[in-house]
């Protein structure tokens, strides 16, 4: 991991120069948009995803021993995002089905 995405958890994100806080965002996008693509397939809610993991990442910064416990939760992290924008989204066609099925109901 490079020495960027350590300073995501190692600084306070608001008192990095512009530059580097979009360097850290570019390392994280990198590290975890393969993984969200892949179960939503679809650009636009990944960048959604992503920003939306990368906001929960900056505020709450836990102690890592190793690198490698660190990138795993920046990933589960990442996954937990997934999780929920899958969950809003069934939910969403789930009531936008009940609606369908109720006015198929009323016509017939």
């Amino acid at each position: 991991m490079s020495n960027r995405l350590q300073l995501l958890l190692a600084a306070d994100f608001a008192d990095l120069s512009e530059p580097i806080q979009e360097e850290i965002y570019y390392e994280f996008y990198d590290l975890v948009y393969g993984q969200i693509l892949y179960v939503v397939r679809d650009h636009a809610a990944v960048e959604d995803i992503i920003q939306e993991s990368f906001i929960k990442v900056i505020t709450s910064k836990p102690k890592f021993e190793t690198e490698s416990k660190m990138r795993g939760w920046l990933r589960v992290v990442a996954k937990n995002s997934t999780m929920n924008y899958l969950r809003k989204i069934k939910n969403t066609v789930t009531k936008w089905m009940s609606i369908v099925f109720l006015l198929m109901k009323r016509t017939w």
